[in-house]
């Protein structure tokens, strides 16, 4: 699975419709394999799988799914240089996708936080929602 989204660019070149199917059997796939064993996993999912409506509906059914709310400019100056690397990231998206990624049953703020204040958050999050 860690080597799904290495190549983002050579998946587009198929099409984003094709790079969304792939996403969502991916999802799908982490989805019945945490039931079937019983266990959790940490799944850090691309910025429109949320607007793929049945993949929202499995994650909100199945798994602790939390939004890390980030700002735009946040991100961007997160991704600096390799903000060519997102292909399909831009504000006019972000600000479209907003709505969507609100709707998750948890979130946590991100800006101005390091990594390891972002997890200890996430993980209270997630210990007082179980």
């Amino acid at each position: 699975m860690q080597g799904l989204f290495a190549g983002d660019n050579e998946i587009l070149a198929d099409g984003e419709d094709r790079f969304r199917a792939l996403e969502a059997e991916a999802v799908r796939d982490i989805v019945i394999m945490c039931e079937i064993r019983n266990e959790s996993a940490v799944v850090a999912l691309g910025g429109g799988t949320m607007g793929i409506k049945a993949i929202r509906h499995l994650l909100f059914g199945h798994m602790g799914l939390v939004y890390l709310r980030t700002g735009f400019d946040t991100i961007c100056g997160r991704l600096g240089e390799d903000r060519s690397s997102r292909p399909l990231f831009s504000e006019e998206l972000y600000l479209k996708r907003l709505p969507i990624y609100e709707e998750a049953p948890m979130a946590v703020d991100t800006d101005g936080k390091d990594p390891g204040q972002i997890a200890l958050e996430i993980r209270a999050l997630l210990d007082n929602n179980s």
